[in-house]
């Protein structure tokens, strides 16, 4: 027997997108003081990273109200927003960001990579080589 007089999933919901809210304002707020903090502005990508983490948190709240609501005109522009930020975004800045504030370079030898302050050479995904791996 089913004692609950409410319907969980409006509760899951809100409780879901009110969590993204607030991740994604604090994150924000983290965000903009690390690139008020910056002393070179080559430490600007990096601090940024918690600012564009914080507005992907942001929409992924959009989406759960977007879905809550059955909103299909807010749910797919968020959604592929969302999925810019996960599948297109974060691959290639943090990569980006790392090796701005490493070295400086992104390019050595032909290969487009980062060097870590250890000198360690990290290559970037392989859509960004010269001539990816099995092209030829």
């Amino acid at each position: 027997m089913n004692t609950h007089t409410f319907d969980e999933r409006i509760v899951f919901n809100v409780f879901f997108s009110l969590g993204q809210f607030l991740a994604g304002a604090s994150l924000s707020a983290v965000g903009i003081a690390a690139i008020k903090k910056t002393q070179r502005t080559t430490e600007i990508p990096f601090a940024m990273i918690p600012l564009l983490f914080g507005l992907q948190q942001l929409t992924e709240g959009v989406i759960w109200l977007a879905f809550h609501h059955d909103a299909p005109l807010l749910k797919q522009p968020m959604t592929y927003l969302y999925s810019g930020f996960s599948h297109v975004l974060w691959p290639m800045y943090v990569p980006f960001a790392m090796g701005i504030l490493g070295s400086g370079t992104l390019a050595q030898e032909g290969n487009l990579c980062v060097r870590s302050r250890g000198g360690r050479r990290w290559p970037l995904p392989a859509l960004f080589h010269r001539d990816p791996p099995g092209s030829r």
